[in-house]
């Protein structure tokens, strides 16, 4: 059974880079992303853990780096939606729930990608903690658009 601790997640779409492939509005590997100045370390490497489930779920395909004038802001704060995306930042909220914020942040990764919501798994667009993983079905899309070596879902 699924639960939600009242956090409903809200996105504003990334801008695509390229033509949709299957859904997957594909963009050049890999995603440079910089923290913007105060972002709290342990928000940092939930981040970090979730880049690194993107990266190892679709076998090098989705590539984060973090890099100082990143084409990405990666910003937190204390209020608003759990999580959104414009075409330059990443907005996730602090005060959500270590879970919860990670699954916050695979979604958001998942639009930077350029994944639209699927019904199901973590680019749903009513995020809970239980999406907390690179599911099945995100993947099947993704490895669409990126031809994924040796894809693994890393939900367990």
């Amino acid at each position: 059974m699924k639960t939600v601790l009242g956090f409903m997640l809200l996105v504003i779409s990334c801008t695509p880079a390229r033509a949709p492939i299957n859904g997957v509005h594909a963009r050049d590997m890999p995603v440079t992303m910089q923290f913007a100045e105060g972002v709290p370390l342990l928000n940092r490497a939930l981040i970090y853990s979730a880049a690194d489930d993107w990266q190892r779920a679709t076998g090098g395909a989705g590539r984060v780096e973090f890099v100082d004038g990143g084409t990405i802001d990666i910003r937190i704060t204390d209020s608003g939606p759990l999580g959104k995306c414009t075409s330059t930042e990443m907005i996730l909220r602090s005060d959500a729930p270590d879970e919860l914020f990670r699954a916050a942040a695979l979604h958001e990764i998942g639009h930077k990608f350029g994944m639209n919501h699927l019904p199901e798994g973590v680019m749903m667009a009513n995020i809970t903690p239980d999406e907390n993983c690179i599911d099945e079905l995100t993947l099947r899309v993704f490895c669409s658009a990126y031809h994924c070596a040796n894809p693994r879902a890393t939900c367990h």
